[in-house]
């Protein structure tokens, strides 16, 4: 079984970095630019782990963090 890790940054070459890196490590990665479609699809996917850049258009990453602690599927993700 796969771990399965969302990565939400905006800057394209940073995401395609970190995607690559953690695909290297045997993880499945959603890899998402919009911190806005992020939050969307993690109200109906449960995922692992998180990584998410602090500085972003619309939700930077302290208020997607702090939306994703009141969900109920992923409010435990690291």
């Amino acid at each position: 079984m796969n771990i399965r890790v969302m990565a939400v940054d905006d800057e394209p070459a940073v995401l395609n970095l970190l995607k690559t890196l953690l695909v290297s490590h045997g993880y499945e990665v959603l890899a998402i630019e919009d911190s806005r479609e992020a939050l969307k699809r993690l109200e109906d996917e449960k995922v692992d782990g998180l990584f998410v850049d602090v500085r972003m258009p619309y939700l930077d990453g302290f208020e997607l963090t702090k939306l994703v602690r009141e969900s109920k599927l992923n409010g435990q993700v690291p």
